[in-house]
């Protein structure tokens, strides 16, 4: 007889506690915050609470004859918890955010949290894939029957249907288009995170010598996870919450329609009979994870490396590519694309274009900030792929138009004078430092206008261009170029699933190359050092590693799981497509479409 478990999950709150945390939490409706355990979130209430107790109080420095009631507060927490100077602007809001507890009871929290991690867990220990392999990894020391023993949290990795793990950044980037909020890592506990993942003290000085750090990407080594997954649950969590979750793992991660079934390791352990009826038997989880050997992917890898390139020597028809191995094979330039403004919509060069000592002419030169200054993209905004530039060169302006509104035009060329009583920004690029001059309060007030926020546009100045590697940069973020092949593209088009909501016409343009180049294999790029095309040279610097935006529809702003999700399958969580390039040569230079390109 198959042992199935069936997950269930009773509300543990009345319907006014419901009604109150929706209208408490309304600021996060659409969100599914499940790390609860890094931080949680304060309720409306308490946040205007705080706000008026600083605005009504004078909390002076408590070592000061002027802080009296800062003075009291800090003495009054000092007894209670800790000797030494207090954060005591913090202590203020400490009781705001205890009178959630005479809201709802600390014992009704506690077993809200305990449901929703046990229906958690249990959905999970039941799905698998449609081969019987199970979707995922629990890491845990209980059997999440008993409130006295478990808490609110639940650790674990997804696997693919060969039994290799899914490397949690994927996950990570998976959750985000679900506006799903997770932790990942090893939750600043290695001791935990060596005991459950199985990992020999060789393993961890290995993991490191291999480039893992703490809040780094270096998801899998060898095949092997160096993290987890970790979703933690709070009083405002709800079950939406966890079916969301689970939503998303079966979407992203599921080959086919899951299998629901117990996994063969719990039927030896715990009879159907011991948990329908709650028995006491429990179940050591640490030894149950230990009973399989850690899964390596080296044989998946090889599988997936040699399916790709299997795949890269046919035509769409299943016919041998017999151009793959003629030396006479062109690679021709196809077609070229600047981006002005950095993450918004493309400009598509119809003949040739000016080279430059940063990369093609104009090619992210502007970007957007918002109020404080920090640098506006797709991954915060999706509507910036909906402002679409347009170069005029003969009248000295950049247009930018916008669904709905009429459109802006900044100069292209600012005169020395201009630049040197403009406005000066600082901003930050992937963790790199650039400055720029305000566009000007027109363009300012288009954009906010837009998007229902302060944002301004800055150019880069020209002495802003920051170093990359090798040569200048704009405001782009890792090279002068990035170029893309259009077999590549294909390759991946031809398996996007039917049916799926990705626009296969528009695959292209959502890795937003600036180079695309037609003729060759699928993926020869990967093995590519340095090219010339037409009369420059360029270097190889690597490969571009894709995140979420490569899932946004460049032409209506929706987000889609495709292409991102079959991206990190068929190559086993290595979410890398496209090359980056910097040029060799510094001086002006021009290129064209239907130059030639040739490795080497």
């Amino acid at each position: 007889m198959e042992h199935v478990l069936r997950p269930s999950y009773a509300e543990t709150y009345d319907e006014e506690t419901v009604l109150w945390l929706k209208k408490e939490f309304a600021r996060v409706d659409g969100e599914f915050y499940l790390d609860h355990a890094g931080a949680t979130l304060y309720a409306d209430s308490q946040i205007r609470r705080i706000a008026e107790d600083l605005a009504g109080s004078l909390y002076a420095n408590p070592h000061s004859a002027a802080g009296n009631l800062t003075s009291e507060i800090v003495e009054r927490t000092r007894y209670r918890y800790e000797d030494g100077t207090l954060s005591f602007l913090s202590i203020i809001s400490l009781q705001h955010g205890l009178d959630v507890f005479k809201k709802i009871p600390l014992r009704q929290i506690s077993n809200h949290v305990f449901q929703l991690a046990k229906y958690l867990h249990h959905s999970l220990l039941t799905l698998h894939h449609r081969n019987g392999k199970p979707l995922a990894k629990i890491y845990a020391d209980t059997d999440y029957e008993d409130i006295s023993t478990q808490g609110g949290t639940v650790a674990f990795n997804i696997l693919r249907m060969s039994g290799g793990y899914v490397g949690y950044m994927e996950v990570l980037h998976m959750a985000a288009l679900f506006k799903i909020h997770l932790r990942t890592g090893c939750f600043c506990n290695p001791g935990g995170c060596q005991r459950h993942l199985n990992l020999s003290t060789q393993d961890v000085l290995g993991n490191y010598d291999a480039g893992y750090k703490c809040g780094g990407s270096k998801d899998l080594i060898d095949g092997r996870p160096t993290g987890a997954v970790r979703v933690s649950f709070g009083y405002s969590s709800s079950f939406k919450d966890v079916e969301m979750l689970l939503l998303m793992i079966r979407k992203c991660f599921s080959d086919g329609p899951p299998v629901v079934k117990l996994p063969q390791w719990w039927v030896s352990s715990w009879n159907e009979r011991n948990f329908r009826t709650k028995g006491s038997t429990k179940v050591e989880g640490s030894k149950v994870m230990r009973k399989n050997a850690p899964v390596r992917a080296n044989d998946t890898e090889r599988m997936t490396n040699s399916m790709r390139d299997s795949s890269a020597r046919n035509d769409g028809d299943g016919k041998n590519n017999t151009d793959g191995i003629n030396s006479s094979r062109k690679l021709v330039l196809s077609r070229l694309y600047i981006y002005p403004i950095k993450s918004c919509g493309a400009f598509e060069i119809s003949d040739s274009w000016d080279l430059t000592e940063k990369g093609l002419a104009y090619d992210r030169e502007w970007m957007i900030i918002n109020s404080s200054g920090i640098c506006v993209t797709q991954k915060q905004e999706v509507r910036l792929c909906l402002i679409k530039p347009t170069l005029c060169p003969r009248r000295n302006v950049l247009r930018l138009d916008y669904p709905g509104m009429l459109g802006v035009e900044v100069p292209l060329e600012y005169s020395e004078e201009e630049v040197t009583t403009g406005e000066m920004c600082r901003s930050r690029v992937c963790g790199h430092r650039v400055q720029g001059v305000d566009c000007g309060g027109e363009v300012s007030e288009w954009l906010s206008l837009a998007f229902g926020k302060e944002l301004r546009l800055i150019r880069q100045g020209r002495s802003g261009a920051r170093a990359g590697g090798r040569g200048e940069l704009s405001f782009s973020s890792q090279a002068q170029f990035l170029l893309v092949n259009g077999a590549s593209v294909q390759w991946l088009v031809e398996r996007i699933p039917e049916g799926s909501d990705c626009d296969k016409e528009g695959v292209l343009e959502r890795f937003r190359g600036n180079m695309v180049i037609v003729g060759g294999q699928a993926f020869e790029e990967e093995t590519w050092t340095q090219v010339r095309i037409g009369e420059e040279v360029f270097e190889v610097m690597g490969p571009c590693t894709r995140c979420q935006m490569v899932c946004i529809d460049q032409q209506t702003g929706l987000k889609t799981i495709e292409p991102l999700r079959l991206l990190a399958e068929e190559f086993h969580g290595k979410m890398k497509f496209g090359i980056y390039l910097t040029r060799k040569n510094s001086t002006s230079g021009k290129i064209k479409i239907g130059n030639h390109l040739t490795c080497m």
